[in-house]
């Protein structure tokens, strides 16, 4: 309002702010409870933590991530860096092939042709310009993918990811919404925080429903068929929904008893859930056999996790 009155006199309207009649505001408190990660590495991570510090160890999860991740960057390098450790090369590929693997560029006569692979896993990838495959390398970041980050979920992680003499890189939108920001966690790697909702053409809900118009939900959803049974895969794969404004309080978590329908009222956007909705949450609820609130919130942030992941 403070702007919109200074904008008024400066550009000479001839009017005044002087008086604000009526306001509104609506507030939804954002303290998270849960956090989880998922990184789709040879050794399975699953992680999920549920207390009142969710985004400090969080933090603390991708510190531990990302050594990992270094060392098994190290400890493949080493292996496979030098050029006779290859595997899979194809001799008749390779002289046949008159096009770089990487710039996708024709061979010149002068050209330097040479063979390009992989270091982490050694496989032989294809010919390529000698140029090209020198400046090939490791990218030295991670992407963090979060949802809607830049709407309200980078605040919460600013200034805490301020831990350290490291730099946090920012890339402001305005003065109050980020598009990406980056910060060291490890000897080298950087971890790129980027919003997902940025890359999106249409909501997870709408490119989710895309996905499950598949016969075969076991071929789209191949990760997550490898921890449920086929007979889940249908409710796993669905947008859930949770009752954010009911459970304000530690002690809701260990209720036993799904929440009403009204319970989901989202008074933020002023709507109620639809009977589909609330029926996919009590089979949901039925076929994990869910003890507790605490139990379905988990499975909710693993299910939302999948979602993203596939999406």
């Amino acid at each position: 309002m403070i702007e919109e009155a200074d904008e008024m006199e400066t550009r000479g309207s001839g009017w005044s702010f002087q008086e604000v009649t009526y306001l509104e505001l609506k507030i939804n408190k954002y303290d998270p409870l849960y956090a989880s990660s998922y990184i789709d590495l040879p050794e399975e991570l699953k992680i999920y933590y549920h207390g009142d510090d969710a985004v400090n160890q969080f933090i603390s999860m991708l510190q531990e991530d990302t050594k990992k991740i270094e060392a098994f960057i190290k400890e493949k390098e080493e292996k496979y860096k030098d050029i006779k450790n290859m595997i899979d090369f194809d001799k008749k590929h390779y002289n046949q092939t008159n096009k770089c693997v990487i710039c996708e560029q024709k061979f010149l006569p002068d050209d330097k042709k040479v063979k390009d692979h992989c270091h982490l896993t050694g496989k032989y990838r294809g010919p390529a310009h000698e140029a090209c495959n020198l400046n090939y390398e490791i990218p030295k970041f991670i992407p963090v993918i979060i949802h809607n980050l830049s709407g309200y979920d980078a605040r919460l992680f600013i200034k805490k990811l301020d831990f350290d003499e490291s730099r946090l890189d920012v890339i402001p939108n305005n003065e109050e919404r980020y598009i990406s920001f980056s910060k060291k966690f490890g000897n080298y790697l950087k971890l790129r925080f980027i919003d997902s909702f940025k890359f999106m053409s249409f909501s997870i809900d709408k490119l989710s429903k895309n996905l499950r118009s598949a016969k075969n939900l076991k071929s789209v959803f191949k990760e997550t068929a490898k921890h449920f049974p086929e007979d889940q895969l249908d409710l796993i794969t669905r947008k859930g929904v949770y009752p954010y404004d009911y459970m304000d309080c530690e002690e809701k978590y260990e209720e036993t008893e799904l929440p009403s329908k009204e319970a989901f009222y989202n008074r933020l956007n002023e709507c109620d859930i639809s009977d589909e909705d609330y029926k996919h949450a009590q089979n949901v609820w039925k076929s994990f056999n869910i003890k507790n609130l605490r139990e379905y919130s988990e499975l909710y942030v693993k299910f939302s996790k999948n979602l993203e992941m596939f999406v």
